[in-house]
């Protein structure tokens, strides 16, 4: 097959949906597709090894790009046309953050009294609210494309706010690389990144990856460690818009603010827990990727994520994002290190059944049945 694969900005850096699409044209190459890709720019000079073909359009932002692909690229030799979120013209479209709508819906309730009127107001009357609400709308109308939902969750959402019949949505939950995250990495590496952090022996270690700290509940985190009941916790924050370490202490613990990060393995390496007490996520590679290292997850349910957690067995879910004693009570029970090993060999265990390799080929044979659609129709 001849598969366009359309993404904005494809650098790694910016998160985990993009480091999964460089990992997702290297497999469709080796599987022996054609892939096409269209995006402002390359993510590195010897991607071209694995994609020979393709469409550089220097968009200044993400809707001059998204007019581009929906109007302008020419889509007639491609068998199949994977839009990764951005453009309104496609056969697959995969919008990696769920529904905006729904998104939107929960930066809301992220915020209380004043604040939330504050943001619902600037949500109508922002110039840049108002085009992504208008762009959504196009995306979500697409009358002839198939939709890719991480998560039940993200499927829900795209139903109940966008109307898109559910026999063209097709739930494919994120999958993780279990040779790159592994127990065995974390660790060889243990030692020496907690000696990076400072970390103490007799601290419980728990890490919090986020771009967006408002939205993926890291004010809750801070605030419960103003509780007199909780010590010697040291948290690590990566992610955000700090440049450089930062460190707090709050009571008896210590926070680092690492701010964005090209490699997390090392802080992953250095944890005894992962949190993550969002108010929404579609389906967090980051708790798929701590899982496959061998550590206890603790996330909410408006994480898509939690659809592939037992509560208790191979992860801990909170039912609600502001939830302190839950959370606080989640975070002691990580604190036996029989618990913690117990909890984090289940992920691992569960994290083997949704790898990147099983991921990618369930997408592939969602490709196979469109084309097999297409085909009957002509």
């Amino acid at each position: 097959m001849e598969v366009a694969i359309i993404v904005h900005r494809l650098m790694q850096s910016r998160g985990g949906a993009e480091g999964w699409t460089i990992r997702f044209v290297q497999w469709l190459c080796r599987q022996g597709h054609s892939v096409h890709l269209v995006s402002s720019h390359l993510p590195t000079p010897h991607f071209a090894q694995f994609c020979e073909k393709q469409t550089i359009y220097p968009a200044g932002n993400q809707f001059e790009f998204a007019r581009f692909v929906s109007t302008e690229f020419d889509r007639r030799n491609a068998d199949i046309v994977h839009d990764m979120g951005y453009g309104y013209k496609c056969d697959v479209f995969h919008p990696h953050a769920g529904s905006q709508r729904a998104l939107n819906e929960a930066r809301a309730a992220a915020y209380t009294g004043i604040r939330r009127l504050s943001f619902q107001l600037f949500r109508r009357v922002g110039v840049r609210q108002r085009k992504l609400t208008a762009l959504a709308g196009k995306q979500f109308q697409q009358n002839s494309a198939h939709f890719l939902a991480v998560s039940q969750k993200v499927a829900n959402d795209i139903i109940r706010m966008h109307d898109v019949p559910k026999e063209r949505i097709h739930v494919v939950h994120n999958g993780v690389d279990i040779q790159l995250f592994s127990p065995e990495l974390r660790q060889r590496n243990r030692s020496a990144a907690r000696n990076y952090l400072r970390a103490a022996d007799v601290d419980l270690l728990l890490l919090c990856i986020a771009h967006n700290h408002k939205l993926k509940g890291v004010p809750t985190l801070l605030q419960m460690l103003e509780d007199p009941k909780i010590k010697n916790i040291h948290l690590v924050v990566v992610g955000g818009h700090t440049q450089r370490p930062l460190d707090r202490t709050i009571g008896s613990s210590r926070v680092t603010f690492v701010g964005a990060c090209d490699d997390v393995m090392q802080f992953y390496a250095a944890a005894d827990a992962f949190v993550l007490p969002t108010h929404y996520d579609a389906c967090s590679l980051t708790v798929l990727e701590a899982m496959a290292c061998g550590l206890p997850v603790i996330t909410t349910r408006s994480n898509g994520a939690s659809e592939l957690i037992e509560n208790q067995v191979d992860g801990l879910l909170l039912e609600s994002s502001t939830d302190l004693p839950a959370l606080r009570a989640s975070i002691e029970a990580c604190r036996c290190e029989k618990n913690r090993e117990r909890l984090g060999e289940n992920a691992r265990n569960k994290m083997r059944q949704n790898s990147l390799e099983k991921n990618f080929a369930a997408i592939e044979v969602v490709y196979r049945q469109i084309v097999s659609q297409v085909r009957v129709a002509a």
